[in-house]
This record gives C-alpha cells, sequence and structure tokens, in this order.
C-alpha cells in the first residue's frame, strides 16, 4: 500500500469587496480580533480575558472564501475598536494607570 495525501490548493480569487476590509473574528478562549486590511499592512486590535494589544503587520490577515462575508464588519466599529484600545493602553504608556 502506498502513501496517498491531500494537498491543499491556495488560490487566488478576486471579489467585489473595495480595500480596506474590516474583519471580526472570535478565538477559541472567546479572544476577540479586529482586522484592518489596506492591501499591504494588517492593523489589528485584540482584546482578550487578560490581554489587550494592537499591532501592525504585513502578512494578510487568513480568509476563507465561505466566510469572508460573515466576518466582515463596518469601518466604523473597527475604528470605534481602535480608539478603546488606544484610550486603554495610552494611561499605562504615561504612567497614569489605575488599578
Amino acid at each position: 500500500m502506498k502513501l496517498t495525501y491531500t494537498v491543499q490548493k491556495i488560490e487566488t480569487i478576486e471579489t467585489d469587496i473595495d480595500l480596506p476590509i474590516y474583519i471580526y473574528t472570535q478565538g477559541e478562549l472567546l479572544d476577540e480580533e479586529f482586522h484592518k486590511w489596506d492591501g499591504t499592512t494588517k492593523t489589528s486590535v485584540i482584546r482578550g480575558w487578560n490581554e489587550l494589544a494592537i499591532s501592525i503587520s504585513t502578512t494578510p490577515p487568513n480568509i476563507y472564501p465561505s466566510t469572508l462575508e460573515k466576518y466582515l464588519v463596518t469601518e466604523e466599529i473597527f475604528n470605534e475598536v481602535f480608539k478603546e484600545a488606544l484610550e486603554q493602553i495610552n494611561p499605562i504608556k504615561t504612567g497614569n494607570e489605575k488599578f
């Protein structure tokens, strides 16, 4: 008997969705991830139980054709989450945090 395996096919699919896109996903531990992808840069806000992170990278978000439209959010929603994250991080950065 010979080994057989399936290779995942990577395809490029063009859509009618204009960039930038704003995506919301929820992880296994109920952490929330909001991503903005403009074609070259991904800005992310990750909110979890004990975590708040803002990151910028050139790695595109994982996009699956079957769920893309389900996870799209508006620019306003992304901007509100981003603003809230900055407001929480700023006091820590300046040393004015309250515990």
